[in-house]
């Protein structure tokens, strides 16, 4: 403050920071820089088929560790056989398909097409380069 009981308010063109001040700042921002491009670069696309270690393995959801911003969830389903058993064990490495990217990365080993969307994601799993299975008509 300045003595008629106003702030000061520094010299003209003079930063407000003190210069250990600016370098925090600036490397903080070189910091925040770093990381939205990392965030950018591990986002998977739908489609993408990325290898994952298995992390935690639940009753009904299972999480992959693919080096993603997150860890991936699978449903526990797609690794079970037909009596139930569970064909997969903890730290095992699977490849898996990306079949949802939004707050949760979620996988799965096969893409299956939703009736009510099955052309779009027929038409993205061909742009992707993702493989489609599943039963043909004979015409």
């Amino acid at each position: 403050m300045n003595g008629s009981g106003t702030p000061d308010e520094g010299k003209q063109g003079e930063s407000p920071l003190s210069g250990e001040d600016e370098s925090v700042s600036s490397e903080f921002a070189q910091m925040l820089a770093a990381f939205e491009r990392t965030r950018e670069m591990e986002t998977p696309e739908i489609g993408q088929k990325v290898r994952g270690r298995l992390i935690q393995l639940g009753e009904e959801i299972c999480f992959i560790d693919f080096g993603g911003r997150s860890e991936g969830a699978v449903e526990t389903r797609h690794f079970r056989d037909e009596d139930g058993n569970l064909t997969v064990q903890f730290g095992e490495e699977l490849d898996l398909f990306v079949v949802e990217n939004r707050d949760q990365v979620l996988l799965a080993p096969v893409m299956r097409a939703e009736p009510a969307v099955a052309l779009s994601q027929v038409q993205e799993a061909r742009r992707s380069g993702m493989p489609v299975s599943g039963p043909r008509d004979g015409t």
